[in-house]
């Protein structure tokens, strides 16, 4: 199979599934015992994520009768550090996802292959109909991320809604957020500390106001405090701002001061995610991608509201 069908695979994969794959450019071509050319499939994400790509691999192989997929699963904390291992160890997967902070890196050692003829020339996949912002995050042209070839499309781009437990604050008969006017921040603690419990009377908290990842939940507070982390024309970092900083002390309190999250220890013990799956948090932040999967899994009722 040469490289442009490899490329289309990508591709097809993409125009079908709305997502983001990368392409390996030093992976090989095998066949397999019946003749076929085997490619392999890498990705993370629940068991739903996981039908929806069964159904598009077999729509893909229905239209390219000489290929095999071989799909690769792998839990969402667990796999960035088996694709590292898969690439230290030259056993790169054909096709997976991968964080588009590691665009430079990936590209700088040979994993990654320039897909921008496919896709520009692709009748599958549309670039105007991708949000522009998006593709850039997959663009490096060996000096600027943002810029020249095509090495990915995005995957899971879409905003973090902030996410609440119904069932929790009828129990405690604590009125519902109202969509149309959102907490302001000391809100937000104050209701918080009133869902943060210890049910069972051991001195310990079984139940915690929230549970955000520094990663993906400060963006709100330092939004919403005037900060950025870099100026607007993006030629200076601005995390000494003032403001940036009130906004980082603020969501450090929420552990520190407040306590209404849970300490780092407890964390390790139980991370906020699966603390949100077993109903143990009032609020977390909920990605369309999960919308899916807490439909089967999640045993209370949670609503949307706008974060604070």
């Amino acid at each position: 199979m040469n490289r442009k069908s490899k490329k289309m695979f990508a591709l097809t994969m993409s125009a079908l599934m709305t997502t983001s794959l990368a392409l390996a450019g030093c992976s090989g071509d095998e066949a397999g015992a019946d003749g076929k050319v085997e490619l392999t499939f890498m990705f993370r994400g629940n068991p739903e994520e996981l039908k929806a790509y069964q159904a598009t691999v077999k729509r893909f192989e229905e239209a390219n009768k000489d290929v095999k997929v071989t799909m690769v699963q792998t839990a969402p904390d667990q796999y960035d550090t088996k694709l590292k291992s898969a690439i230290a160890g030259r056993k790169i997967p054909d096709v997976f996802f991968y964080n588009p902070a590691q665009v430079k890196a990936y590209v700088n050692s040979g994993v990654l292959l320039d897909i921008t003829e496919a896709v520009e020339t692709s009748e599958d996949v549309k670039l105007d109909d991708i949000w522009e912002k998006g593709v850039d995050k997959y663009r490096f042209d060996g000096k600027t991320l943002g810029e020249g070839a095509i090495y990915g499309l995005p995957k899971d781009l879409g905003p973090f809604a902030l996410g609440y437990n119904k069932t929790m604050f009828e129990d405690a008969g604590i009125p519902l957020p109202d969509k149309d006017k959102p907490y302001t921040w000391d809100e937000f603690v104050d209701v918080a500390k009133q869902l943060t419990k210890d049910t069972n009377g051991d001195g310990k908290m079984d139940q915690y106001g929230t549970g955000f990842n520094v990663n993906w939940a400060l963006q709100p507070f330092v939004w919403s405090n005037g900060a950025d982390w870099i100026n607007e024309d993006g030629t200076k970092v601005t995390i000494d701002d003032p403001k940036f900083i009130e906004a980082l002390q603020f969501f450090v309190d929420q552990q520190l001061k407040h306590g209404i999250t849970p300490s780092i220890g407890e964390t390790q013990t139980l991370d906020t995610y699966q603390r949100w799956l077993k109903g143990q948090l009032a609020f977390f932040p909920v990605g369309p991608w999960d919308m899916a999967a807490f439909k089967e899994q999640l045993k209370f009722e949670y609503d949307l509201l706008p974060w604070p």
